[in-house]
Parts: C-alpha cells; sequence; structure tokens
C-alpha cells in the first residue's frame, strides 16, 4: 500500500506540473447543467472569485452551461453547477476579450451563489491544483 501511496504522489505532482486537472467524482459531487436543464441562477449573487484560465474550468467542468455572450454583453460564458445540494454559478464578468480566445490565460471568475460559497470554492480549487 505503501508503494501504490508514493505512486498516486508522484502522478499528481506530474499532473499538477503539466497542468492537467482531471475531475475526480469521489473528491467533488459536482453537477454541470447544460442549457436546457439548468435550473435558474436568477436572485443568485456574488459570493467570491477562482483564479483560473478558462482551459483549467474546462477540465475540470466541461464545456459551460451557456457560451455565448450575456444579452447585456457582461459575461462570455457560465457554468451553472449543483454542488451539496445547492446551486452556484461561474462566470466571466465584464472581461474585455472572450476567455475562450485565449484559454491558457489566468483570469478572476466570479462564483455566484444564494449562500456561502465557501466549502464549493474550496473543493473546486482542489481539483483546479490550487
Amino acid at each position: 500500500m505503501i508503494w501504490f501511496n508514493k505512486w498516486a504522489d508522484q502522478l499528481d505532482g506530474v499532473l499538477a506540473a503539466n497542468n492537467i486537472n482531471l475531475l475526480r467524482e469521489d473528491n467533488m459531487d459536482i453537477e454541470v447543467f447544460d442549457s436546457m436543464d439548468a435550473p435558474s441562477s436568477n436572485g443568485t449573487s456574488l459570493k467570491g472569485y477562482v483564479i483560473a484560465a478558462y482551459q483549467d474550468l474546462l477540465n475540470v467542468l466541461g464545456e459551460p452551461t451557456f457560451d455565448e455572450p450575456s444579452a447585456d454583453s457582461k459575461t462570455w460564458q457560465e457554468w451553472i453547477v449543483g454542488y451539496d445540494q445547492e446551486i452556484y454559478t461561474i462566470y466571466s464578468w465584464k472581461q474585455p476579450e472572450n476567455p475562450a480566445d485565449n484559454p491558457l490565460e489566468t483570469i478572476r471568475w466570479h462564483v455566484g451563489g444564494y449562500s456561502s460559497a465557501f466549502d464549493f470554492i474550496d473543493a473546486l480549487e482542489k481539483e483546479l491544483g490550487k
């Protein structure tokens, strides 16, 4: 068992060094909704931030729920996710350029929710290798 743990730690180090993020469902029970089945996020508000590249979020969360500019042109992408029986949003807010155009550039993503998002942000950052 010690040999396996050492190997797993080495693999985690290689993945992190090469910016490869894998969603580990046993560590993070998250549901990313597509645009057809997404619950309403009306009434959510800013609860915190995640610093990440668009590609990192794609690696962990998959495709965004919405991948077109919002009607008011304030967001480019938005993920609507369920985590621990709560709804959260992750979105690019007032970015001058579409993050998908430069997917490796690190930016500040807004995290919205109905209540505190500390646990969700911690879990997401862990999956992002932060």
